[in-house]
């Protein structure tokens, strides 16, 4: 196997994993479209460049955090189907984590897009 072949079956598997989880994971589709709402709300008020790149950094925080929630809860049901004290912690644990970040892109989404917003109704 090249090199170069190698990369490409890399991306290849990236990219089937992203698949996979927005597929199978209804949190990510949620997260998506919301995603897909506050871009459509950023054109509208014409947000400038610091306040995409700040969405954009928010939004990504969250995404990678639920994928890798998604990855834990995916290899820990492998590993132990059934119901175990320390596998619903882990699990608890990276829910939380996508918790705490999605409330962190919440206040900056309400913090980017609050004013402009608020300047198209009053």
């Amino acid at each position: 196997m090249t090199r170069n072949s190698s990369l490409l079956y890399a991306f290849r598997d990236a990219l089937r994993g992203l698949v996979w989880a927005f597929v199978g994971e209804r949190s990510l589709r949620i997260e998506v479209f919301v995603l897909a709402v506050v871009v459509a709300l950023g054109l509208v008020v014409q947000l400038s460049l610091i306040s995409w790149a700040l969405i954009a950094a928010a939004a990504v925080a969250v995404l990678v955090v639920e994928l890798i929630n998604s990855s834990i809860e995916a290899l820990a049901d492998v590993v132990h189907p059934q119901q175990h004290d320390g596998i619903a912690r882990a699990k608890d644990i990276a829910a939380g984590a996508v918790l705490l970040v999605s409330l962190a892109a919440a206040l900056v989404g309400l913090v980017v897009l609050g004013p402009p917003l608020l300047n198209l109704v009053y």
